[in-house]
């Protein structure tokens, strides 16, 4: 099944075989997706030794509970996926995803310097491109600039410029089918959510959030925005098929009255 994305491919029964492809091999790795119980490795071991590789993990396991979600995920695992008959096309599309997000740049904002590399952290481990700026201005400055931005990531009070203003501003210059923005804050106010969306945003987030939740909202952001620019290079595409195909008839009608007589016989 994984062949079919592409990707060379290296299987492993054990930890210890493992190990041998992962010193024999020359190859840098994608993704690994790895049995958490193994016949030599039977407390997830495995997980240690790829993400000591720096390879992006993603865990098969029989049973989930609480405990075991927090160990894996405080390891800085992609994601985990639970054994059944159909957990191969799941596996498939957190592939693919991955590959997707590897041409997508999300900017965060935030005046703490902990969270903006949190954030980062969290979002280049499912393969995102991401840049950082402490306050809304800054943004502003690096939107204009890097065009490859489709996705801002902003906390609400920061100095300078705060998150409702950054928005408000983004907003006149980039329509949301263009570019996506996510409010994030801890504060407690209800209205918080409410006041981010009216300003301009498409989504928000309240802290603290769990890391799966946060890559929901960005994955689904981004997708939207993928999905309305496919749609625009298919209408530009139908669109210039239309003025071919008008300038052929055109064309091919100017011909025909090319060949009558000027005079009636």
């Amino acid at each position: 099944h994984l062949d079919g994305l592409n990707h060379q491919v290296s299987v492993a029964s054990s930890m210890a075989e493992c190990r041998q492809v992962l010193e024999e091999g020359d190859s840098d790795y994608f993704v690994a997706i790895l049995d958490l119980n193994l016949p030599d490795a039977r407390e997830g071991e495995i997980v240690d030794l790829t993400l000591k590789k720096e390879i992006p993990s993603i865990v098969l396991t029989a049973s989930m509970d609480k405990e075991l979600r927090e160990k894996l995920m405080s390891k800085g695992v992609i994601d985990y996926v639970l054994k059944s008959k159909n957990c191969v096309p799941q596996l498939i599309d957190i592939v693919k995803c991955l590959e997707a997000n590897a041409g997508r740049t999300v900017l965060v904002v935030d005046d703490s310097e902990f969270l903006r590399r949190l954030i980062s952290e969290y979002l280049k481990s499912y393969g995102y491109k991401v840049l950082q700026a402490e306050n809304g201005r800054d943004a502003l400055e690096l939107v204009r600039t890097r065009r490859e931005i489709k996705l801002v990531v902003t906390d609400y009070e920061m100095p300078v410029m705060d998150g409702f203003e950054l928005c408000r501003t983004l907003r006149t210059e980039y329509p949301k089918t263009e570019l996506a923005i996510m409010g994030i804050s801890s504060y407690k106010d209800e209205m918080l959510a409410t006041s981010f969306i009216k300003n301009g945003a498409n989504d928000f987030l309240s802290k603290p959030f769990q890391r799966e939740e946060l890559y929901c909202r960005v994955a689904q952001n981004m997708d939207t925005i993928s999905h309305i620019e496919r749609i625009n290079q298919s209408l530009d595409t139908i669109k210039n098929l239309n003025s071919r195909m008008t300038r052929d008839l055109e064309a091919a009608a100017g011909l025909q009255q090319s060949l009558l007589p000027y005079d009636p016989p």
